[in-house]
């Protein structure tokens, strides 16, 4: 279970450890990035700014990705890009497959959020592809819910429903209740959009209970108003009024102001569609209140507007000319031009019916205008989102070539790395055979030594034959083929070490043993032991760390 921010405070409070402290720090960035994330960027820079000091490249990592989150909170999208990237190199320079793949949900939700979703879901194939590799099942589940998120944002339904039921069923597997019933609310949500409204009511309802068992009041207000949205749908009113009354209970013991008010207007449109104007003007008039007092345009809009627009249905059309203009106003302000759009014909209308014609006949106008414009950016944002989904899908098959490519290039890597190790092994047996030959040639000269004088060529030709340099220059060349610029890398990197040491280095890399490479060499094991040892002190490799693995890595 997660740790709260105002135990991170008491925990930040008692310790003096500074390495302590940046990790403290960097926790209660993340803590903060969602709900206060002007107060979480403060922490998450203090936390930067202590790990550059320390010379701690990880938690350095991870306070420029907590840096990234609150950025994107706050919608800052360029400085959160440009943290996340630099997360993911300083989680790349130190190995660390999980901080990048983090790093590149991180990336992805900030693309989603600029609208670039191309670059979002490659990256989110990136970030699944290294949390698959190591098996982080938590990660790849989030990877899995920002690719529903991005597939939903483009309209395929079916695409987000697939990644969303995967994220789902990985958090079931791990048991994380919490993000299941955020996953199961989201496979509600594509379900409704597909319009099968049977299945996504059964999802919310599941969601429901997993929020009232965790005590998630959140959670539990959020599912309550889509439940009561599936009630209004089946014609249940009073179901559909019980959830909504439930909800904003619980938002108003939350004291979370901005949900109390866009809940109120929802009981207010039931009151009205129940033929209850007091009631539903009483609901309209009380989001109106909250709406000015916490400064939420959008909703402060949307409830004068309604308020209007009762008026003007009941025929008080003095009443609604005048809310109706501070709904415009409002909607002015708050950049919201389908209100505008809306309110003006409803103007219109009631002018209209006060006989004040030439008033009319301009707010028609207007509302004309608005209304054309809209359909443009309708359409606009419907060639932007098919442009947006050619541009994934000419991605991805990219990408799928590109998997293909290097599916290839490992196959055929593997079969050049059989075929060499073969090819070694074949010259080490070669040599074992002339060594063995030469001993029992020997043998014979010294038991019979009338034949020494013939067996003399012999052995010459079985000594040139294992002096000669015929078989490192084959295997050389094959090696090349395979392992293009080692030998040229290493003795860069180490320029003291001596022809036979590059040699011992190479048949290491392709794991030959010690007596192995003495055959191949015609040198003695001795002599091996001795190159490794010399080899591992002018590399300055230190004790735990093993020769091979260090060349199998290069």
């Amino acid at each position: 279970m997660s740790t709260s921010p105002e135990e991170l405070q008491t925990q930040l409070a008692a310790t003096t450890d500074s390495r302590e402290r940046a990790i403290i720090l960097v926790k209660l960035g993340m803590a903060l990035s969602r709900i206060e994330p002007t107060e979480g960027l403060a922490y998450a820079e203090e936390a930067q700014k202590a790990a550059r000091q320390l010379r701690d490249d990880i938690t350095r990592a991870h306070a420029l990705h907590a840096i990234a989150c609150c950025h994107e909170t706050l919608a800052q999208y360029q400085p959160a890009l440009a943290a996340a990237q630099k997360a993911r190199w300083l989680f790349q320079k130190r190995g660390d497959q999980i901080g990048e793949g983090t790093c590149l949900n991180a990336i992805a939700v900030i693309a989603h959020g600029m609208g670039d979703y191309p670059t979002g879901l490659s990256a989110l194939a990136e970030a699944r592809e290294i949390f698959t590799a190591q098996e982080d099942q938590p990660g790849l589940a989030s990877a899995f819910n920002n690719t529903g998120m991005m597939y939903q944002e483009l309209g395929n339904y079916p695409e987000a429903l697939n990644a969303y039921l995967q994220a789902l069923q990985i958090n079931e597997g791990l048991g994380n209740e919490q993000l299941v019933g955020v996953n199961i609310g989201n496979v509600s949500n594509i379900y409704f959009y597909l319009g099968d409204n049977e299945r996504s009511f059964q999802y919310d309802l599941r969601a429901l209970e997993i929020a009232r068992r965790l005590n998630d009041q959140y959670g539990i207000g959020h599912t309550l108003d889509n439940i009561s949205s599936h009630h209004k749908t089946r014609g249940d009113y009073q179901a559909a009024l019980d959830a909504l009354t439930e909800s904003l209970e619980i938002f108003r013991q939350m004291q979370a102001k901005r949900y109390e008010s866009a809940i109120l207007i929802k009981l207010g449109a039931l009151h009205e569609q129940q033929q209850q104007p007091e009631a539903a003007l009483e609901q309209y008039h009380a989001a109106t209140t909250i709406a000015e007092a916490i400064g939420d345009a959008n909703t402060l809009a949307n409830a004068q507007a309604h308020i209007g627009m009762m008026h003007h249905k009941q025929g008080n059309y003095l009443l609604a000319i005048p809310v109706l203009n501070d709904a415009i106003t409002t909607a002015e302000a708050s950049a919201n031009p389908r209100i505008v759009c809306e309110t003006k014909r409803l103007i219109a209308e009631s002018l209209a019916a006060t006989g004040d014609h030439t008033a009319a006949f301009a707010q028609l106008q207007e509302h004309l205008v608005l209304l054309t414009e809209l359909s443009s950016e309708q359409q606009r944002k419907s060639v932007a989102e098919a442009q947006a989904r050619f541009d994934v899908e000419r991605t991805e098959r990219e990408r799928e070539v590109l998997r293909l490519r290097n599916q290839h290039l490992e196959e055929t890597m593997e079969l050049r790395n059989k075929e060499l190790t073969t090819l070694a092994m074949n010259l080490v047996q070669k040599n074992t055979f002339l060594q063995k030959l030469r001993k029992q040639t020997e043998q014979l000269a010294e038991e019979h030594p009338t034949a020494k004088l013939a067996m003399k060529a012999l052995m010459r030709e079985i000594a040139e034959n294992l002096r000669g340099d015929d078989d490192w220059e084959r295997f050389q060349q094959e090696f090349q083929h395979v392992h293009h610029d080692f030998i040229r890398r290493i003795a860069s990197d180490h320029p003291k070490l001596t022809p036979t040491e590059l040699k011992v280095c190479a048949l290491l890399k392709v794991n030959l043993s010690n007596k192995e490479i003495a055959n191949l060499l015609s040198i003695s094991l001795r002599s091996i032991e001795s190159h490794r040892y010399s080899i591992r002190k002018k590399m300055g490799l230190a004790g735990e760390i093993s020769l091979a693995a260090y060349l199998a890595a290069v």
